[in-house]
């Protein structure tokens, strides 16, 4: 399929489908099944903190197979890696419905994540490999507000349908299958990446590797996003507490603060678009960053729930914005037969920031709410300036690149 620079065709609509539809599946492994973790646990005959495992295994698997995929991607395609990765997914995900051992579960956990590092990474690749211009800015919003889409309604789907039986939500995996299908259906009329794109050897990639992550862009968004992430699922562990000894409310009304910040956070990827038309991507960031960095801590701190709610919004909000505005940067940064690998070396960082975010969240929590936060949002503010300078650097460089080329 050639790339699209500012139309989206009827074609390219159905694989922005598809593709978005993969990054909200890619929200279910671990928001289908954290509502209703304490039961699943008494299910299994063990701890909370045993239960846990069903998610930290999941999360670590996912980490490490992250960057392999990211390399098949670049190798073999996006596609066919996608079709695989949610089939591995999907047929791990639902098992655990047949009533197998715990130890067992865990298993299928770890491979899920081998599958699910497949999802997203290959998904961005796609969208990077197959539009240009305003259509790729559009497609990232759209990818973005798929992933805070499903944010948003997996987990009270999942809190339903855990009250039915514990094991029931392990059925949500099975939109993986349909996933799939859509991806077997979806085919590209030409091959998408460029015949003179050649996929690198595998030594080669440990070299991009480096070389990825040695480009200032690119390596301060993997910092902001694994310190964003962090910050993010750091307020998600503390918001049951806070609503609990503030609000004196139970852990359903948690989760529909919850998918406050998923509604507002797909409102977010929409507005940055449409702002950043007029303002820039650029200029855009750094507000998004700095809102977000306010918003968190202001959440722990809110005395009542109208404080509570709104902080809760701009924190969807600007996440939302700076997602967006982040994907573009990345795509638009990496250079074609890399965005698998790059994008999946992002998506590595991320799972860092989350894990990193709810363990330290949980420890920095004894001595206030706030400190559970406060250190991220504090990192994350010092790391705007040099993403900007780094960005602007690079704006420059492309525009004297311009100027000099031959007509």
């Amino acid at each position: 399929m050639q790339r699209s620079e500012g139309i989206i065709d009827r074609h390219a609509r159905f694989l922005l489908g598809m593709v978005s539809f993969c990054g909200f599946v890619a929200m279910v492994p671990n928001s289908a099944i954290l509502p209703t973790l304490p039961a699943l646990a008494d299910h299994y005959g063990v701890g909370l903190a045993e239960g846990a495992l069903l998610v930290s295994t999941f999360t670590l698997a996912y980490t490490f197979a992250t960057p392999f995929a990211g390399v098949l991607s670049d190798r073999l395609g996006p596609r066919p890696v996608l079709f695989f990765s949610l089939l591995l997914f999907a047929v791990a995900g639902m098992l655990p419905l047949v009533g197998l051992p715990f130890s067992t579960v865990l298993v299928l956990r770890a491979v899920m994540g081998i599958g699910g590092a497949g999802m997203l990474s290959t998904a961005m690749a796609l969208v990077g490999d197959s539009f240009r211009g305003e259509a790729l800015f559009a497609a990232s919003a759209t990818l973005a507000a798929a992933q805070a889409l499903g944010d948003a309604i997996i987990p009270p789907v999942g809190g339903f349908l855990g009250q039915i039986d514990p094991l029931v939500p392990f059925t949500l995996y099975g939109l993986a299958f349909v996933a799939a299908g859509w991806v077997l259906w979806v085919r590209p009329k030409n091959p998408v990446r460029e015949p003179s794109v050649k996929p690198l050897a595998m030594q080669e990639y440990i070299r991009a590797v480096r070389l990825s992550l040695s480009d200032p862009v690119v390596r301060t968004i993997c910092l902001i996003w694994l310190v964003l992430l962090a910050a993010y699922f750091a307020l998600l562990t503390l918001l049951p507490g806070i609503v609990s000894m503030r609000l004196h409310a139970n852990g359903l009304f948690a989760g529909l603060l919850m998918a406050v910040i998923g509604v507002t956070w797909t409102g977010g990827t929409q507005l940055s678009r449409l702002m950043a038309r007029t303002v820039g991507t650029r200029r855009l960031l750094g507000p998004a960053l700095a809102l977000f960095a306010f918003a968190v801590p202001g959440t722990v701190v809110a005395p009542n729930l109208p404080l509570l709610i709104a902080f809760l919004v701009l924190v969807g909000l600007s996440a939302g914005c700076a997602d967006t505005l982040l994907t573009h940067a990345l795509l638009h940064q990496s250079l074609d037969g890399t965005r698998g690998l790059v994008s999946s070396v992002v998506n590595a960082f991320s799972q860092i920031g989350l894990s990193l975010g709810a363990g330290l969240a949980a420890l920095l929590a004894i001595h206030g709410n706030v400190f559970g936060v406060l250190p991220w949002t504090v990192l994350l503010l010092g790391l705007i300036w040099p993403l900007h300078k780094a960005m602007a650097v690079l704006h420059q460089q492309r525009l004297q690149a311009t100027s000099e080329a031959p007509a």
